[in-house]
């Protein structure tokens, strides 16, 4: 759960939390994605582009076009990390 990872707490006071992570957590894919961009931004959570592929690929497996995008953006053009030239293509 997205409460469970350390350093999360300081993104309860930001507005909409409970709703993006119950969301995200139920399978929503606006919620998923939502998680994801606090990753890949470090809003209220430590910067952490993993994590952030992580959540942004549930969300495309959904079929949610942003998500897909965001996704493909960390695959061929990302932080070093997350650069997958296969899956970029």
């Amino acid at each position: 759960m997205f409460l469970d990872i350390p350093g999360n707490e300081k993104y309860v006071g930001l507005p909409g939390f409970k709703k993006d992570v119950a969301n995200s957590e139920q399978g929503s894919a606006n919620g998923q994605h939502m998680v994801g961009s606090l990753y890949a931004n470090g809003r209220g959570v430590e910067n952490n582009n993993a994590e952030a592929v992580i959540w942004f690929r549930k969300a495309a497996e959904q079929g949610l076009d942003i998500a897909m995008l965001e996704l493909g953006r960390f695959y061929c053009s990302g932080p070093r990390e997350t650069i997958d030239m296969p899956k970029c293509i």
